[in-house]
């Protein structure tokens, strides 16, 4: 990573990570302030393709799905994720 200091790169990789696939705002301001402000990284996906990604691309600590998100089953996206 060009431009970084290696107390930068350690720290955004020891920095925990949510992962929130919604396509409905699932999550409001406020809460996701609140887990910003507690030194989570909050990545959202609009659908189950770019959460499948980002999981792979990311590693998220956690993994939040909203049930009413339409295409793939949500079980079939936890279990590609797995």
């Amino acid at each position: 990573m060009i431009g970084l200091s290696n107390n930068t790169i350690k720290d955004r990789e020891m920095e925990k990570k949510i992962l929130l696939v919604d396509d409905e705002s699932l999550f409001p301001k406020p809460d996701r302030t609140f887990f910003e402000r507690e030194g989570f990284r909050i990545m959202t996906a609009g659908n189950f393709r770019d959460a499948l990604d980002m999981a792979v691309r990311e590693r998220p600590d956690i993994i939040i799905l909203n049930i009413r998100s339409s295409g793939m089953n949500e079980v079939g996206c936890l279990r590609r994720i797995k």
